[in-house]
């Protein structure tokens, strides 16, 4: 069997490896990645709106099925080509990827299906922005468009003043027409994503991914620099606390349901646990990157049947080892600022004697040597019976890069995880 990934990060990379395990893998990518490359059949570089080009080669490679895992394909409509040139595909339609494009529209259908969320307005003026800032008190801006989520930022921890504040949001305003403005909430948040067949959900174990850029919380807001599970519910969480994610997750499936939309594929949503309960921050139509790679590294079925078994409307639960992971990602010195592109190497051997492996997430690869490229450099994964072992094998593992790399040392270490822990029996105390 063949399978299209469209897609080319650590991510995709995860994934290809995982659909090669009972599966031929073909992969459309917008820029080369040397893991991607080394692990698929054949591979196709094209930008992502060039979708007549990624059909046309889907046909001439005969593919059988498709996943489509990049949000940038996924809102160009690739999804909706490869299903126009015949080929099945695990993935939502443009109608439903929406819900990965907008964050008006995701909150709102939140809204509609019930999920707790937290209150928000939509800003088209700065006279708006000042009257949610001083209802609000604390806040959170976000940009519209999901694809500039590392614009979010909160309140007095990103902003000196409130003329910062309505400089960004007219800045903001001016790209996309509208800002909203989020009341924050206080609490410690999760990630949990799974595929979906429309009738049901095979959900992955709950991850805890950390944005910040920089230790101790600090620096701008990011995909995610690193993140952990812990095989079953994470630290600092109930099992009441996944039941109500659970349910939320499907409530938003079932609700677009009902609005005729047949959604099939990934699905994710970022939750908080509060003092309150468990409240819906956000929702995408794929899965995310440090959330996929603390997945698939303990993932026990085959995913390629799982990709099947979506696209037949008969979806199989998938099963996980029970054990802990960590992930962690190497960024260029200044990230998520722009920097010149620098050597790096890895030692494989290295990586591999450590319990780990690597992924390459935003590289340039040129004449057999790879340079760091815009976004994350690479990820490094470990399972273990434990988070602090796992944690212990990727520290151990960085070694093996060699770089003008930095990483997050603070994630999944004694100190992290406790502080969560404490932080969140706290508000449970104060309930």
């Amino acid at each position: 069997m063949r399978v299209l990934l469209v897609g080319g990060g650590a991510r995709e990379c995860i994934m290809a490896e995982q659909l090669a395990r009972s599966a031929e893998v073909y992969v459309a990518m917008k820029e080369k990645n040397p893991g991607i490359e080394h692990i698929s059949q054949k591979f196709l570089i094209c930008d992502y709106s060039n979708i007549e080009a990624i059909g046309n080669w889907a046909i001439l490679s005969k593919i059988d099925i498709a996943l489509v895992t990049s949000e940038t394909a996924l809102s160009k409509g690739v999804v909706d080509a490869l299903r126009e040139a015949e080929i099945p595909v695990a993935s939502p339609p443009s109608s439903g990827s929406v819900i990965g494009e907008n964050t008006t529209y995701t909150l709102n259908l939140m809204e509609s299906a019930g999920i707790p969320r937290p209150e928000f307005m939509v800003c088209k003026k700065q006279a708006e922005i000042k009257k949610a800032m001083k209802e609000f008190g604390k806040f959170v801006v976000k940009p519209v468009l999901k694809i500039e989520m590392g614009g979010t930022k909160f309140g007095s921890a990103d902003f000196k003043k409130t003329k910062d504040v309505l400089d960004y949001g007219k800045k903001l305003i001016k790209r996309h027409g509208s800002v909203i403005l989020e009341g924050m909430v206080d609490g410690e948040v999760f990630s949990l994503q799974g595929m979906t067949d429309g009738r049901t959900i095979s959900f992955m174990p709950p991850v805890h991914v950390a944005k910040r850029a920089l230790e101790e919380e600090k620096g701008d807001i990011t995909d995610g620099m690193g993140g952990f599970t812990s095989g079953k519910l994470l630290p600092y969480m109930k099992q009441s606390d996944l039941d109500k994610a659970h349910a939320y997750l499907w409530k938003l499936v079932k609700i677009m349901r009902s609005k005729g939309i047949a959604y099939k594929g990934p699905i994710l949503g970022n939750f908080m646990i509060t003092k309150k309960g468990v409240v819906m921050l956000d929702a995408r139509a794929t899965f995310g990157n440090t959330e996929s790679l603390n997945n698939l590294t303990v993932l026990r079925s085959q995913f390629a049947d799982i990709v099947i078994s979506v696209i037949e409307g008969s979806l199989k639960q998938m099963s996980f080892y029970e054990m802990a992971t960590v992930a962690k990602y190497l960024v260029p010195e200044k990230y998520p600022k722009k920097t010149r592109k620098k050597e790096i190497s890895v030692n494989e051997r290295a990586v591999w004697n450590n319990g780990s492996k690597y992924y390459f997430h935003s590289v340039e690869a040129d004449d057999g040597k790879v340079y760091t490229a815009k976004g994350r450099t690479l990820a490094i994964c470990a399972k273990a019976t434990d988070i602090r072992e796992a944690n212990l094998k990727v520290e151990g593992a960085v070694g093996g890069v060699e770089g003008k790399l930095r990483h997050r040392r603070d994630i999944a270490n004694k100190k992290y995880v406790t502080r969560l822990v404490k932080r969140i029996a706290l508000l449970r105390e104060y309930d």
